[in-house]
């Protein structure tokens, strides 16, 4: 619920209508409820019916709704937190990945454009942190950093060759860092379950019908 939504409604209320604001509380249930928040949406539909009957203490409502509003952009800022905690979390993991690994046959690289479809899209996640990239959405996050972490996880030990590197933007560990490289990639499940929570938090920020 937005706060020109709370206003509209308590305006109605000052005003006497009564009615207008019973019918906008109502619409404004439905609505939450259809978006997966039903607690609010309860709690408005159960004071729509009793305001169309004047059952209800206005001064009481406007406070009660007023602090499940506030509670909910509380929850809200919480969970935004949380996200780019996260989200930030797996970008150093790949910072560390990005410091240790090289393209040992520079002859063989090739423009990048982005393409869910690609083994790696780093160039636009780093984009993504800096404010610049529109690529990378909600919807399709998790595929693009889960192959991020797989295409970091298969490149090869300084000196190793492979056609399956080809035209890659990084093909190997550099020397004298695969210790590095290992420790890393013992981190891999966990930075996966970070993006799965990710994706649960996206999911209850969607619910809380404010965004």
């Amino acid at each position: 619920m937005k706060q020109e939504q709370l206003a509209s409604v308590n305006l109605k209320i000052v005003n006497c209508d009564f009615k207008g604001a019973a019918d906008e509380m109502l619409t404004i249930a439905k609505s939450l409820s259809e978006s997966g928040n039903e607690s609010l949406s309860d709690f408005l539909a159960s004071y729509a019916h009793d305001l169309s009957e004047r059952k209800s203490d206005i001064g009481e409502f406007s406070q009660s709704l007023k602090k499940k509003v506030e509670r909910a952009e509380k929850n809200l800022a919480d969970i935004g937190d949380q996200i780019n905690a996260l989200m930030y979390e797996v970008y150093n993991y790949f910072l560390e990945f990005e410091n240790v690994s090289i393209l040992e046959n520079a002859l063989l690289s090739r423009p990048m454009f982005f393409r869910l479809e690609n083994r790696e899209n780093f160039p636009f996640i780093e984009k993504l942190f800096d404010g610049g990239d529109t690529h990378i959405t909600g919807k399709n996050f998790h595929e693009v950093f889960k192959k991020q972490i797989i295409f970091y996880l298969n490149l090869s030990a300084y000196g190793e060759k492979s056609i399956l590197h080809l035209g890659q933007r990084k093909t190997n560990i550099a020397k004298g860092k695969y210790w590095k490289f290992v420790e890393l990639s013992r981190q891999y499940k966990h930075k996966i379950s970070c993006l799965d929570r990710v994706q649960v938090l996206l999911d209850e920020q969607k619910s809380l019908g404010m965004v």
